[in-house]
């Protein structure tokens, strides 16, 4: 059995060691895993993976209780609890040989053949119960996907008091270790120091301590968790003193005393979990750890149009939506934006295409938890933006190019001009067109009027509109087989048309792009 240790930490009558992550190896099979809190993607989710050591074959019923058990009692403590729809939880089904641990502190020793080489007394620490983390990193290898396991913990099937924190947590099923754990992810997870005085390990309160729960500052303006001088984005209030010597529970203050060191450092509550078993985790420390649990899940889960540019026509509408975590007992705070004013306030918003032009859609997603009073990282926040394009609806009209000749050639080398009809038919009058908005060419874009007349083209009785344009402002090239007419009604009704071409006195140099090649309209 291989363990390494690389030192141990004291938590009252509790001693916790850290232990090292050894480089994970591949097996040969993967273990049953299951899925026992599924509260969406884990790209968007805290993943914690339980693994079971000391059960037999026939003990699965017992082990899948007693993870209930504990996942219950984890999510039964603040912060945990208001944000547990922000976890995924997989139970990993591991089978021993034996049941139980090893415990060889015991007259005569006790040792069992286990999974994971679970053991009592490591490092001469009766409580301590160390894995064999070559092993656990075998088998999430195997069978959890290394995007579904920030968090990790081995339940030992023994009910005698112990456990172990770092990378890998370590509980037996005792019920009181659920503290441990929970102190223990403060560590891992929250990257919270310890707020107890005792040692080893050392003092050391010569330099700034990085965690967000320790200082040595005095003054009130500089001390991490009072950001700005005091409320409403720091959490010391002006009347509170500092340094603190209340004993009152749960006032933020400066208190002597944290991370080994009787004297030089300051913790931010008289008690917290991070000092004793059996007490809240507190404001601040809770305000960090509903941080850390945004660093792996955003306040956006998704979000709909995926593109971030949208077109549209004149009169359509487009719906918006988010799809968000959701935590217990509040919601989080939802704005829509349109060309920066307010539009919604809704997980959903529809845009109407009421303006050509260009627009910008925003939405901004916050967490307005009273948990955190100072999100300087801003990971509470997330935002998304669509820039839209709004075009005029376009009315499709038939066209004739070279009216009453069937062939439509076009003779590129020529520099005279071309007819094209735009008939009415079909409710559509022509003459309501605005001549001086027409454009014809390859794409409808290129050459503008140079005559203008209104005549029955067709012999319906009634008049149509024709524009003369010339050949070389056309932007056609040899080969291409449509050209394109747009324009506009008086009304500013968008109008398009297109109608076959083919190019003569020409050679193609090569094949023409798709966008050219098009349908006739046709006079119907």
């Amino acid at each position: 059995m291989k363990i390494i240790c690389l030192g141990f930490q004291k938590l009252g009558t509790v001693t916790a060691v850290i232990i090292l992550l050894i480089t994970l190896t591949h097996g040969a099979w993967a273990e049953p895993i299951t899925t026992i809190r599924n509260n969406g993607d884990s790209a968007n989710r805290v993943d914690l993976v339980v693994l079971g050591d000391g059960y037999a074959v026939n003990e699965i019923a017992k082990y899948e209780s007693d993870v209930e058990s504990f996942v219950r009692g984890l999510f039964a403590q603040e912060p945990f609890t208001e944000y547990q729809r922000y976890f995924n939880v997989h139970r990993v089904d591991l089978i021993s040989n034996q049941p139980g641990a090893d415990h060889p502190e015991r007259n005569p020793p006790v040792f069992r053949d286990t999974a994971l080489d679970a053991t009592y007394n490591c490092a001469g620490i009766q409580r301590l119960i160390c894995v064999n983390i070559a092993k656990v990193n075998d088998v999430l290898s195997r069978s959890v996907p290394a995007d579904q396991r920030e968090v990790v913990l081995v339940l030992v099937n023994d009910n005698e008091y112990g456990g172990s924190g770092g990378a890998i947590a370590v509980a037996s099923i005792n019920s009181a270790v659920v503290e441990l754990v929970l102190h223990e992810l403060g560590h891992s997870f929250g990257l919270l120091a310890d707020e107890y005085t005792d040692s080893p390990p050392s003092c050391n309160n010569i330099v700034e301590p990085p965690e967000p729960n320790v200082t040595k500052e005095t003054s009130r303006s500089l001390i991490k968790w009072n950001f700005g001088g005091g409320s409403p984005t720091g959490w010391i209030e002006l009347s509170t003193p500092v340094p603190t010597n209340s004993i009152t529970p749960g006032v933020p203050g400066l208190y002597q005393g944290a991370k080994y060191c009787p004297a030089g450092l300051y913790r931010p509550t008289f008690n917290s979990k991070m000092r004793s078993l059996d007490v809240p985790f507190e404001q601040i420390n809770s305000e960090q750890l509903v941080k850390r649990i945004y660093n792996w899940a955003s306040p956006i889960d998704s979000s709909e149009p995926s593109e971030s540019i949208v077109n549209l026509v004149s009169g359509q509408i487009q719906i918006f939506d988010v799809t968000l975590p959701q935590p217990l007992n509040h919601s989080l705070d939802v704005t829509w934006k349109v060309n920066g004013d307010t539009a919604a306030t809704t997980e959903q918003f529809i845009f109407s295409a009421s303006s050509v032009g260009s627009h910008t859609v925003e939405v901004f997603v916050t967490d307005p938890t009273v948990l955190v009073r100072n999100d300087a990282g801003g990971v509470l926040k997330q935002s998304r933006r669509w820039d839209i394009i709004v075009e005029s609806a376009r009315k499709l009209v038939a066209i004739d190019i070279r009216p009453k000749s069937d062939a439509n050639k076009i003779n590129l080398k020529s520099a005279q001009s071309i007819n094209v009809a735009v008939f009415s038919i079909n409710g559509f009058d022509a003459m309501a067109v605005d001549p001086n908005s027409v454009r014809f060419g390859a794409k409808g874009t290129e050459a503008v009027p140079i005559h203008v007349g209104r005549r029955d083209v067709d012999g319906d009785g009634t008049r149509d509109l024709v524009v003369r344009f010339r050949i070389q402002d056309l932007g056609i090239r040899c080969g291409d087989t449509s050209a394109t007419l747009s324009g506009q009604t008086f009304t500013s009704l968008a109008i398009i048309g297109s109608s076959p071409i083919r190019t003569v006195q020409c050679k193609p140099s090569a094949p023409q792009p798709e966008e050219n090649r098009s349908v006739s309209l046709g006079k119907q």
